[in-house]
């Protein structure tokens, strides 16, 4: 039962008995003070490549685990900030979904990856593995898509390809096999390399964010904008920490922000 009512978005897929279970599904409760109670240790083993994360509740309340999970293979190849970054942004817009899952609430996330030393690795193996210039479909190719809640998520399997049409499947941890339908200007902006004008004609937050991560920032008239000031000042604007007059105007990117802010409201 934990497992279902964790992946569950919908209070449609959820019985009455599950539902009751739902609103307590993070609730560990434990009685300290007392000589014999002893708090639970559970101890896991850590190899080199391993991510650790730990979040705050509005994190893992508002995501499924496997919707987190998609996020760290996605971003594994990025620092520990990053992915900090994109976890905690992908929540947000849960929170403001007005789904079954959502709740507005402190949104923490931690992220230590244990890497190998320089000593011990070839200098060469840490550069991140960049996405090619030109995206080009093959059957059996494993690609990023976007799925129909806004995430962006890695190991999409190409099935068929039809002319534009491509047709992907992704294999859920609940042995459940997902399948979409895509023309292929839906994957080629999470495919390929990252351009200027893929900002310009981001749709939604999550296209916008994946593509400032991949540009690494944008260059302003007297200055250049890092992807890390830009995605946290965009956050900061969406938890409404920051204003619209925030964010910098290079590259239409203030332009941009709102128009989706507007869109969404909608």
């Amino acid at each position: 039962m934990q497992n279902h009512i964790d992946e569950a978005s919908r209070i449609e897929e959820l019985t009455d008995e599950e539902v009751k279970a739902f609103k307590t599904r993070n609730v560990i409760t434990g009685c300290f003070g007392n000589p014999s109670v002893r708090p639970e240790i559970v101890t896991f083993p850590l190899e080199k490549g391993d991510i650790l994360l730990v979040t705050t509740d509005g994190v893992h309340d508002n995501l499924t685990t496997t919707e987190i999970k998609n996020i760290l293979n996605l971003q594994k190849r990025n620092g520990s900030l990053d992915i900090s970054k994109s976890i905690v942004n992908s929540s947000i817009r849960r929170s403001q979904e007005g789904s079954y899952r959502s709740k507005a609430d402190d949104m923490t996330a931690l992220v230590i990856k244990f890497e190998e030393s320089s000593e011990s690795k070839p200098k060469e193996e840490f550069a991140p593995q960049s996405l090619p210039e030109k995206f080009i479909p093959k059957v059996g190719q494993s690609i990023n898509v976007q799925t129909s809640k806004g995430l962006i998520e890695s190991n999409w399997t190409i099935t068929s390809i039809r002319g534009k049409h491509i047709v992907v499947q992704h294999h859920r941890e609940d042995g459940q096999i997902e399948t979409m339908n895509l023309t292929s200007d839906k994957l080629d902006r999470f495919n390929r390399k990252a351009k200027p004008i893929d900002v310009v004609t981001a749709e939604n937050f999550d296209q916008l964010l994946f593509t400032l991560n991949e540009l690494e920032g944008i260059q302003g008239t007297d200055r250049f904008f890092s992807k890390d000031y830009l995605i946290d000042v965009i956050q900061k604007y969406l938890k409404g920490e920051a204003g619209l007059e925030n964010i910098p105007r290079s590259n239409e990117l203030r332009d941009t922000v709102e128009k989706i802010s507007r869109s969404q409201q909608q």
